[in-house]
């Protein structure tokens, strides 16, 4: 068994330095892009004191030019392009959920999902090709036309318009071609990855599952809380240091959902991310258990004020008004246990906010105060009397 858990290390470790490998280049570029572009300058303005009649700014201006020029350049040619349809076959799961997805969508059940705009995928590869192939019609124009463009910017540089002209050539070979392969490396190396960052945030968001109640979820945000939700069930049941008293029979439970569905229950659900929650509140409107979602202090309040709930649960934390506050669900405590010193307070909040604030929420009124869904689940259930 030792043997087994130390094998993977080497792998570990030998990702671990191809990161760091990775990391130390992304920072090496830009640094030697920046040096280089500042020996340019040097140069530039060097020549301001060899030759008095050499306009420094005027030929900074017409260098950062064409060095505005090449970046375009180097960008349009190191756009990254998708993969042509097919090229990569996709997994079994990938290709069911694409189906399912199509199917609602065909049905009327789910929206049509966005698409990945790739215009200016489209552009870059027609422009290149035009660029490519215009350059090579025109490639023995190329040293005439360059000849012209010196002898254009020349006079703007220095009176003296022959000495002017091969620094001006000089300044737009060196700024041009170092402007492209800024733009190309930058583009390849940072752009590209935010870009594929995008696009897979837009595929994961286009994929969704509908619940029983009508909730739609995304397939990744479902996944990350079945996970949590599974994590919690083992650390309750790891948590069980003795063995419960006979279990409900199946009939009795049956007739329990029954009796909660002809006359639900009502619980008043306040959270400023009710996504978090999707599967605790599917698995309680499942139990006959009506949720009404609230998002802020003032909500849930009103809420109480207009309707009659049996019970409420809070997060702690909240964004409201602007700002963050740590201590939300006690504020919250505090007002509803004013009007209302009956009504049953539950907290579901993190594990550091339990143990921050916790004991506040307790003096304040607060039943019951967990980060375990399970727990907090069976004890809504014990309050309500389902």
């Amino acid at each position: 068994m030792d043997n087994l858990s130390t094998t993977p290390a080497k792998p570990d470790n030998k990702e671990k330095i191809d990161a760091a490998v990775i990391a130390r280049e992304r920072r090496l570029v830009p640094r030697v892009l920046l040096a280089t572009l500042a020996v340019g300058v040097a140069v530039v303005c060097g020549g301001a004191l060899s030759s008095p009649g050499y306009l420094a700014a005027s030929a900074l201006i017409w260098g950062l030019g064409f060095c505005v020029g090449g970046v375009l350049l180097g960008f349009v040619f190191g756009i990254p392009r998708p993969l042509p349809a097919g090229a990569v076959l996709a997994t079994e799961v990938d290709k069911k959920a694409e189906r399912d997805s199509a199917d609602r969508t065909r049905n009327g059940d789910a929206p049509m999902p966005s698409e990945i705009n790739s215009n200016l995928v489209e552009v870059s590869d027609w422009l290149t090709k035009i660029i490519i192939g215009v350059g090579l019609i025109e490639l023995k124009h190329l040293p005439e036309a360059a000849r012209e463009v010196a002898e254009y910017i020349a006079p703007s540089m220095s009176n003296d318009v022959a000495h002017a002209t091969p620094v001006a050539g000089g300044i737009m070979l060196f700024f041009t071609i170092y402007g492209f392969l800024a733009g190309y490396l930058m583009t390849r190396i940072y752009l590209a990855v935010i870009i594929k960052w995008a696009d897979n945030k837009v595929k994961s968001q286009n994929i969704s599952v509908q619940l029983d109640s009508g909730q739609e979820i995304e397939l990744g945000a479902l996944s990350r809380l079945q996970q949590r939700t599974l994590d919690d069930v083992q650390q309750t049941l790891a948590g069980i240091v003795s063995t419960a008293p006979g279990g409900v029979s199946e009939e009795a439970a049956n007739a329990s959902r029954e009796h909660n569905i002809l006359h639900p229950k009502r619980v008043l659900w306040v959270d400023d991310r009710p996504e978090n929650n999707t599967l605790q509140v599917e698995q309680l409107n499942r139990s006959g258990i009506a949720i009404t979602l609230a998002l802020s202090t003032d909500e849930a309040l009103q809420q109480l004020d207009h309707e009659t709930f049996n019970a409420v649960i809070t997060d702690m934390h909240r964004y409201e008004n602007g700002k963050n506050v740590d201590d939300a669900g006690v504020q919250l405590i505090r007002a509803a246990r004013e009007k209302f010193p009956d009504l049953a307070i539950l907290v579901y909040c993190s594990g550091r906010a339990a143990e921050q604030h916790g004991g506040a929420a307790r003096a304040a009124g607060a039943r019951f105060v967990t980060a375990s869904a399970t727990r907090l689940i069976a004890v809504l259930k014990n309050v309500l009397g389902t």
